[in-house]
């Protein structure tokens, strides 16, 4: 997951505001809500990262998605 977050151009700050768990929740929180994932809590490994972009840019969220084939035994 990338999150890149637009800078004001009266920014002093190095890296931008907000807790990066914390756009990692939402983001998983939409992928419920959208239908790709049935429940966050399947969700086993995430990676993400939070940038600045150069005045007057929009900010974006990127969003790669992986299947892991691993198998799981849930009735241990």
């Amino acid at each position: 997951m990338l999150f890149a977050i637009p800078r004001a151009r009266t920014s002093t700050l190095i890296v931008p505001q907000g807790d990066g768990d914390n756009y990692e929740k939402a983001l998983y929180d939409l992928l419920q809500r959208k239908k790709y994932v049935l429940d966050d809590k399947w969700i086993t490994t995430g990676t993400w990262r939070k940038r600045f972009l150069p005045f007057g840019e929009a900010g974006y969220t990127e969003v790669i998605i992986e299947r892991d084939e691993e198998a799981i035994d849930i009735w241990r």
